[in-house]
């Protein structure tokens, strides 16, 4: 049976880049728009906007975590989940160790080191990944 993409080194360590790195001078157009980083944090911050009792929130298809562990900045008890398996590991690595080295594919076979990191005030604590069953 084929490897999904979704369990590769390299789909992790470019879902780990655009969630959690967080300084402009790393990117490049060639690993994408500079709008697209730090989308999943924003979209966890959305509920901000809104009156509202924040006891759970629950993150369907979180991938690597980011907009859980930004809603753990808030609410009580998050949850997130996704059906791979590889991403809910790094997510919970992420949670457990606020921070990782990876290796981006910069051209062909050359990568380079970054370390990402979950926000300061992010409450990983609150955080729970599950990986869901289709």
């Amino acid at each position: 049976m084929k490897e999904s993409f979704y369990e590769t080194d390299k789909a992790v360590s470019e879902y780990l880049f655009f969630h959690y790195s967080t300084d402009k001078g790393k990117f490049s157009q060639e690993l994408g728009s500079i709008e697209a980083h730090g989308f999943a944090r924003r979209t966890g911050l959305l509920h901000e906007k809104f009156s509202l009792t924040r006891n759970r929130a629950l993150d369907l298809g979180c991938a690597v975590g980011a907009a859980s562990l930004a809603l753990s900045e808030s609410f009580a008890e998050v949850i997130g989940i996704d059906y791979s398996h590889a991403l809910i590991a790094s997510a919970q690595r992420m949670a457990e160790n606020r921070e990782a080295i990876i290796d981006i594919t910069t051209e062909g076979d050359l990568t380079r080191s970054v370390t990402v990191a979950i926000p300061d005030t992010s409450c990983p604590e609150r955080v729970a990944f599950s990986q869901g069953t289709p």
